[in-house]
């Protein structure tokens, strides 16, 4: 068997151009491939089971400090049901702090994954423009392609 840290990635993540995503060890429920340019058609992978496209449920933030922790990102939404996966500091919950491409500096901008569709958007409407420090938050919902 292959070292643990010498497997392949379970999954891989797209983010639009000039952006970056800070790793996270959980892989989201469905892959990104909005922006990876592949077709939309159906497909099957090796055991004949439908592909799943596009990405869970999730916010797309903006204007937030731009020293916002994942863990920070998290309290705010607290009360709403986040994806039950880890974020890159060891925590539950997905955050995905978005870092620009040639500075590696925070954008201001994160993704925030949620257990469904209706928690996401339920979650926008009580947190829209609500403030993170200093700074109010404007948020989007990410829908899948």
């Amino acid at each position: 068997t292959a070292a643990r840290g010498l497997e392949p990635p379970l999954f891989s993540l797209v983010v639009p151009p000039g952006r970056r995503a800070v790793a996270s060890s959980a892989p989201p429920s469905r892959v990104d491939r909005a922006h990876a340019g592949t077709s939309d058609s159906a497909s099957s992978d090796a055991t004949g089971a439908p592909e799943t496209r596009g990405w869970g449920p999730r916010l797309r933030l903006r204007g937030l400090p731009f020293r916002a922790s994942e863990e920070e990102i998290r309290r705010f939404f607290d009360g709403f049901e986040l994806d039950s996966g880890v974020g890159s500091d060891g925590f539950p919950g997905r955050v995905e702090i978005l870092l620009g491409d040639k500075d590696g500096l925070p954008t201001s901008e994160a993704l925030v994954y949620f257990g469904d569709w209706e928690e996401a958007a339920r979650a926008r409407e009580h947190k829209q423009r609500g403030y993170l420090r200093n700074r109010w938050v404007e948020m989007y919902v990410d829908w899948s392609p």
